[in-house]
């Protein structure tokens, strides 16, 4: 298979990023015959780990880690050990793959975008950051791999290189712990070798700094201070090893946190190994990368340095610069029902007035523009246009707790910089498009028949959203009934969107009844926070016991059948039939 050059796959990214259907960008995204050279090869990386802290208190750990290096541009199959960048085959009779180790580009760069390549999409993320995507002709991307379609990439790099294989850029993409991700676009510091030859005595041919401003762990202020990465080009190494140091600096100055990644072994080049070789390597590191060992070292790790830190940071919503968490299903269903009502309500306002909606791209298209009734007749007409991102995807959850559009956005865009889930270019005049029709929202039918106790349900259930980490400026105000938004997908939606509407409201109020707001797991949910687990990780361990508890009960239950046939042991099977669909929308709902 013959891979594709950085240059020449990033010039492509633009026909192939506006086709939607799937079997076009199927066809787009199989490998091309053309004769351009990569920078670097793809390389497995076996390391070590360094972690050490300095400051308010002394810490260290060290572990394996594997790193892959590829070549951004490169799609091909290294058997049994390698997959790069392969299109998924939506008629594939397998759904796993055809390596243990897979680099795909849906694992990284911007979200969603699954019908672009790697280089697609670190073409997209440059050209967000207002650079020329054409002053690097090569990149080389350094990543944890993923197994199984699971993947855990704490910190990766993406290496620029000019048309003369010098280094200039790297791009950090880090993923925390609660789902967020961060990149940077970092350029090069240090100064170049001098013409009479002598390098310098240090391994490190880049250097290159950067703020922190994404909450990273609850061990450290969640802003403030920066990173300073210094690392050897990992395709100038005649050995295929590597070595990244990664400084965190506190904002009085001085270093906080040493994090050092060095090969404890040459790299295996995947693209030359012998299938012994590659056998070899797989038995000694299949298990490193897993999401399992990745996550019980992380975790692990926290709960020791947790009896030792003098303090724990609560961690604030994202910033609009970082990707929020990966969207559940109920919020991709609430996000469609939000881009009606936002589309209607800006073309019915009485003034001429344009929105961009900025969405977090992961299954929806990722911007908007609507413009109003009186703009769309005159565009000569002069309207303001206001750009509304959403930060983070349980925005959209939580907008259909409130009473009104007006009332939301008072509490989800009005309030303080560190509970908000979304970000306006002028938060007043947007909240004020909604103020003029919220009052509007008001019942206009009755809700008889199978359909209406369905209503009733979810409005017994109806329950404040989970609460954010800091305090709210503005509270949220407790009601019963349907809201203002029920009411506008009532009667302007089709049955098929009212429906999944209904349903996904339903399984988020329950899910939060029974394992966030309220119940026995409350507690539980904020005692793992700070080790990395979020309200959703905790919902996923309920969902295991309840799971085991319906499974043993059923057992138990029919094996009491086959002696005697008593109306409360029916009873009680019926009971756990129930129990197991409630399990069904909790699945759902994570």
């Amino acid at each position: 298979m013959c891979p594709v050059g950085f240059s020449g796959a990033i010039t492509d990214a633009a026909s192939s990023t506006g086709k939607n259907n799937e079997k076009d960008t199927y066809k787009d995204r199989k490998p091309e015959y053309e004769a351009k050279k990569l920078h670097g090869r793809p390389i497995l990386f076996p390391c070590h780990l360094r972690h050490r802290r300095l400051t308010p208190f002394k810490d260290s750990f060290r572990h394996s880690y594997l790193y892959v290096g590829t070549p951004v541009g490169l799609q091909a199959c290294y058997s049994p050990i390698l997959c790069v960048d392969l299109p998924y085959n939506p008629k594939g009779k397998w759904p796993f793959r055809k390596a243990w180790f897979n680099i795909k580009g849906q694992d990284h760069a911007i979200r969603g975008g699954s019908h672009l390549t790697i280089a697609q999409k670190l073409r997209e993320y440059l050209k967000s950051e207002g650079a020329d995507p054409s002053e690097w002709a090569y990149a080389y991307l350094l990543a944890v791999p993923s197994i199984n379609g699971q993947v855990d990439n704490p910190l990766g790099f993406w290496y620029l290189y000019t048309t003369d294989r010098e280094l200039t850029a790297i791009v950090p993409e880090l993923n925390t712990s609660y789902g967020e991700r961060r990149m940077w676009l970092v350029r090069q510091v240090l100064e170049p070798k001098l013409e009479s030859g002598k390098s310098r005595k240090s391994p490190y041919t880049f250097r290159g700094h950067f703020g922190k401003d994404i909450h990273v762990s609850p061990f450290m202020p969640s802003a403030g201070g920066g990173y300073t990465i210094d690392t050897c080009d990992p395709c100038a190494s005649s050995s295929n090893q590597l070595d990244i140091l990664v400084t965190l600096t506190k904002a009085e100055g001085g270093p906080l946190l040493v994090t050092r990644v060095t090969s404890s072994s040459p790299g295996l080049d995947a693209s030359t190994a012998s299938m012994w070789e590659k056998v070899a390597f797989l038995v000694r590191w299949c298990y490193v990368p897993t999401t399992t060992v990745m996550t019980y070292r992380i975790l692990s790790q926290a709960a020791r340095i947790y009896l030792k830190a003098p303090r724990v940071w609560i961690r604030p919503e994202p910033i609009k610069t970082a990707m929020g968490k990966p969207a559940r299903a109920d919020e991709r269903t609430l996000e469609r029902s939000f881009r009606l009502i936002l589309k209607a309500s800006v073309e019915n306002h009485p003034s001429p007035i344009s929105v961009t909606y900025v969405t977090p791209g992961e299954h929806s298209q990722k911007s908007e523009v609507f413009r109003s009734l009186d703009m769309q007749k005159s565009s000569q007409l002069p309207s303001p246009n206001i750009t509304l991102q959403v930060i983070s995807p349980i925005f959209y959850s939580r907008f259909f707790h409130y009473q009104s559009p007006s009332i939301a956005f008072a509490g989800e865009l009005l309030d303080n910089v560190r509970t908000r889930t979304l970000w306006s270019s002028d938060p007043k005049i947007f909240a004020s498009i909604f103020g003029s029709i919220a009052t509007g929202m008001k019942p206009t039918m009755h809700l008889t028949g199978s359909n209406g106790w369905r209503w009733r349900l979810l409005s017994i259930l109806r329950t404040a959203p989970v609460a954010t980490n800091y305090p709210r400026d503005t509270p949220y105000t407790c009601f019963k009934g349907l809201s203002g938004m029920d009411h506008w997908i009532l009667e302007h939606c089709q049955l098929s969107e009212i429906e999944d509407y209904r349903r996904a409201m339903l399984r988020i109020f329950l899910g939060e009844r029974i394992g966030g707001t309220a119940g026995p797991l409350k507690q539980f949910s904020d005692d793992l926070e700070p080790f990395g687990l979020s309200r959703d990780a905790v919902l996923r361990i309920y969902d295991a016991i309840i799971k085991a508890f319906i499974v043993t009960m059923t057992v138990s239950l029919a094996k009491l059948l086959e002696g005697r046939r008593s109306i409360w042991v029916i009873a009680l099977v019926e009971w756990a039939a129930a129990g197991l669909n409630i399990w069904a929308c909790l699945k759902a709902y994570v």
